[in-house]
Formats: structure tokens, C-alpha cells, sequence
């Protein structure tokens, strides 16, 4: 009975100990890393203003760029990333929760090209419109029945172009074609 007595006041205090840990443990932080373009954002939110270090780190573990924000319970953060070389960084968030990591691919935007080609009505022309999102260069051509190029230009396009075609005195059917590195875009016949 004795033994009892002493193992039930042992559970109890063992309890006790285990709830008033609970109870008393740091409040979780909640962290986010969003990235577009060069630009990453940080969302940050705890129960409690803090102090927080923010440092990001390029793929040499070596630290491009460290602040520390203090008395802040939430914010948001914009870094901008766009006069480092691309490549992999780590953004690393230090408070009194412990510490988060969050990795980002800083790379060059993939170049992205719109084309449409207008036939004018009830004539032999053509007008091509090109949209880029960055610098790139596109091919125009001009092929005939067998795919015989009867005209062909490279340009360089940085954001909107547009080149017109007179194919009046070009005897026969004739593709207008528009291709970049990638392949061709659009075409169509005349």
C-alpha cells in the first residue's frame, strides 16, 4: 500500500511537471517565403514582438545580406535580389522560437514570345505582331509551296514588334512564318 501511495504522488508530480512545461513553451512562429522575379517576400507572424534576424545566405554559405528587426510581432518584407548572381540562396529566420530556413532559386526569366499574323483582307499582306517579356530574336520567313524560303530576316525583340508583308507580286500560295530559338511560333498561309 505504502509503495502505492509513493508511485501515485510520483505520477502526479511527473504530470504536473509535464503540463506546466506545456503551458510555458514559446508560442510557434509562422514564417513564408514567396519569390517573383528577383524579388523574394518574407511573411513573418508570432504571438509575441520579438526580435527577429533575417540573413541570406548565397550557395557558399556566405552571408550576401543580414538586418535585424526588432519589437515586431508580423511583418512583411521585400528583398530584392537583383543585383546578385543568380544561383541557389538560403533565407534564414532567427528568433527566440529557434531558427527557420527557406531556399529560393534565384534564375534568369525563361523568355517568353507571343506572335499572331494578320492577313489583310482581300490582298496578298500580312502583318506579324510579337510581344517578348525579354530581350530575344526572332526569324521571319516567307516559303513557297515547297517550303523554299523566298525571304527570310532575324531581328532582335525586347518587349512589342511588328513587321508587314506586300506578297502582291509574289506568284503562288506563300506561308508567312515566325520562329524564335525555341521553334516556329505561328505561321500561315496566304
Amino acid at each position: 500500500m505504502k509503495k502505492l501511495v509513493v508511485m501515485f504522488g510520483v505520477l502526479m508530480i511527473i504530470s504536473r511537471v509535464a503540463l506546466a512545461g506545456e503551458v510555458n513553451a514559446p508560442k510557434a512562429t509562422n514564417t513564408s517565403v514567396t519569390m517573383k522575379g528577383e524579388v523574394v517576400k518574407i511573411f513573418y507572424r508570432s504571438e509575441n514582438a520579438d526580435r527577429v534576424k533575417v540573413t541570406i545566405y548565397d550557395a557558399a554559405a556566405k552571408a550576401v545580406f543580414s538586418e535585424e528587426i526588432k519589437n515586431r510581432s508580423s511583418f512583411v518584407r521585400p528583398y530584392n535580389l537583383e543585383n546578385l548572381p543568380f544561383g541557389e540562396y538560403t533565407i534564414v529566420l532567427e528568433d527566440r522560437n529557434g531558427r527557420t530556413e527557406e531556399r529560393v532559386t534565384y534564375a534568369k526569366p525563361a523568355v517568353e514570345v507571343q506572335a499572331n499574323i494578320i492577313k489583310v483582307r482581300d490582298s496578298r499582306k500580312a502583318i506579324v505582331t510579337l510581344f517578348s517579356n525579354a530581350a530575344t530574336e526572332v526569324t521571319y520567313s516567307v516559303l513557297d509551296i515547297d517550303n523554299n524560303v523566298l525571304y527570310s530576316q532575324t531581328q532582335k525583340v525586347n518587349g512589342q514588334a511588328a513587321k508587314s508583308f506586300n506578297l502582291e507580286k509574289v506568284k503562288g500560295a506563300v506561308t508567312v512564318q515566325v520562329s524564335d530559338s525555341k521553334g516556329i511560333l505561328k505561321y500561315k498561309a496566304l
